[in-house]
């Protein structure tokens, strides 16, 4: 049994101490040197001032009605705020409505499944992982990491065995859209701080081990074991 969830695998362990393997989902890092611009990124979005992105299924596992109703709050503060929501699934239709009875549809973007994310991240001035099951780690929020976006992760799982609160990303407690928008307006207002979140969140991603070729020979490396018993 391979998983790439810290939190995953202590269940299956359970089941089968012996044949559970934790190895992380592959990123295609060659993707980041075709990257857009921010610029060229917003413009290809449609988007101008601060952007805030949701990447992921959009299902009850990943909170995304959470990211929803988060968004009036910092609408209070900052009207130049778009909120982006990349990917599908079964709470989509739910969203729209939710972005509609809360009337800020003209500030929120769905985008359906998409295949370029990196080229969607590179217009985010915020990334929000919101699972309150495990955030560690996402291939959608490593990908963040990489593009050097400044990430807002829910405590869920094992997320604070890996990162650490305003060094690498901003921590906040899962189901609670006001501390998301607490956060968002920390990273949207203070510059220099997200900047740096960044660059550390990359130098962090980079170090866990998350290139196509390492997960390829992990993975070779137990179906080898496997076929020699």
């Amino acid at each position: 049994i391979i998983t790439g969830h810290d939190e995953l695998l202590a269940i299956v362990k359970k089941s089968a101490p012996k044949k559970s393997h934790l190895i992380r989902n592959a990123v295609d890092f060659s993707a980041l040197d075709k990257i857009l611009s921010k610029l060229a990124a917003k413009k290809r979005l449609g988007v101008g001032g601060k952007t805030v992105m949701f990447v992921g299924r959009i299902n009850n596992i990943k909170r995304p009605l959470d990211f929803i109703k988060a968004i009036p709050i910092v609408l209070k503060k900052r009207k130049d705020v778009k909120f982006v929501l990349v990917g599908d699934g079964p709470l989509e239709e739910e969203c729209k409505e939710l972005a509609r009875e809360l009337g800020i549809e003209k500030n929120v973007i769905f985008t359906g499944r998409i295949k370029d994310t990196f080229n969607h991240l590179a217009a985010a001035e915020v990334f929000t992982a919101l699972s309150d099951f495990e955030n560690a780690f996402s291939v959608s929020l490593v990908e963040a990491m990489l593009a050097s976006v400044p990430c807002v992760i829910t405590k869920a799982g094992t997320t604070e065995k890996f990162f650490s609160h305003k060094k690498d990303c901003m921590l906040i407690p899962s189901k609670n859209p006001e501390e998301l928008a607490k956060a968002i307006l920390f990273l949207i207002e203070n510059n220099a701080k997200a900047k740096q979140i960044g660059i550390v969140g990359k130098e962090l991603a980079e170090k866990l081990g998350f290139g196509k070729e390492s997960i390829i020979n992990q993975t070779l490396e137990i179906y080898d074991r496997v076929l020699q018993k």
